[in-house]
């Protein structure tokens, strides 16, 4: 027994000895770079009147985004003065942190369909910073005059760089659990038109009752002749207490106008024929 137990301990100091002159083995690969697959909302900004870039968070155009590729970036959330406007686009890096700054490989697909000289990067800020696992890239788009009529989509790619690989190539879709969408591929359309409320498409919606049937020629009366802010309208869910005073100054700016012999005009949507606007039920007849 005493000379088991002498064996077992010359065994034990060898392996021990081992272990301290050779060093554990680590495994060691570069970091993988991607795009978040899910994303429930994205920033986008223009520039203030100091100059500063302004960003907000849109989710409610946003809403597809989960089983489908495309953001939608428009120009309309900003109003009519803007000339360019930034999209932040996120990157994340799955693995450690780096010491130092790692460059970013971001290139536009050639199935793009946006025209060249519209959407354009900075070299300079495709970057991940040392000590961060993610960033924000500012693509910059020009508020060209064919969005106005055409819907254009950039797709961007990710690649390899000296410092990260691309090997986290897919994930599946909580929402949509057989969907495998790509995480080194992120699309956004690119438009320049007033944008419609989540809470207002249909007959049966909240805005059909407040305000008839949706258009973009309603929605710029409201902004543009009524002064109702373009935020308030976009949010997913209004107070409907003000979206109810709201929709009574609607009804009174339109019986103001037809009393004036220039009665607001309305454009279909599906003939495009112009035709008066119509009142809403819910606004009354009640007007100062």
């Amino acid at each position: 027994m005493k000379k088991l137990a002498l064996f077992i301990f010359l065994i034990t100091g060898v392996l021990l000895f081992s272990c301290k002159k050779s060093g554990l083995m680590q495994f060691t690969a570069r970091s993988n770079v991607y795009f978040p697959v899910s994303p429930d909302k994205y920033s986008a900004g223009v520039a203030d009147e100091k100059g500063s870039i302004v960003y907000g968070d849109f989710s409610n155009n946003a809403k597809d985004t989960v089983a489908v590729d495309t953001l939608v970036t428009n120009f309309g959330f900003f109003g009519n003065g803007p000339k360019e406007m930034y999209v932040l686009v996120t990157v994340s890096v799955m693995g450690d942190t780096s010491s130092v700054d790692r460059k970013v490989n971001l290139t536009v697909d050639p199935s793009s369909t946006v025209p060249a000289g519209i959407v354009s990067f900075d070299p300079a800020t495709c970057i991940i910073r040392h000590g961060k696992s993610s960033a924000s890239i500012p693509m910059k788009i020009l508020r060209d005059p064919s969005l106005a009529t055409n819907k254009y989509f950039v797709t961007l790619n990710l690649g390899v760089t000296d410092q990260l690989s691309t090997d986290y190539k897919g994930e599946l879709v909580a929402s949509s659990p057989k969907k495998l969408k790509t995480c080194l591929q992120r699309t956004y359309s690119i438009t320049d038109n007033i944008p419609q409320p989540t809470w207002w498409v249909g007959g049966n919606s909240i805005g059909s009752y407040y305000f008839e049937e949706y258009s973009p020629t309603k929605m710029k009366f409201l902004t543009e002749s009524l002064m109702i802010p373009l935020s308030f309208l976009l949010q997913n869910q209004p107070n409907l207490s003000i979206v109810g005073s709201y929709s009574q100054a609607y009804n009174c700016g339109l019986a103001k106008a037809r009393k004036a012999g220039t009665p607001v005009m309305d454009v279909s949507l599906t003939t495009g024929q112009t035709f008066p606007m119509k009142s809403s039920m819910a606004g009354g007849t009640l007007c100062d």
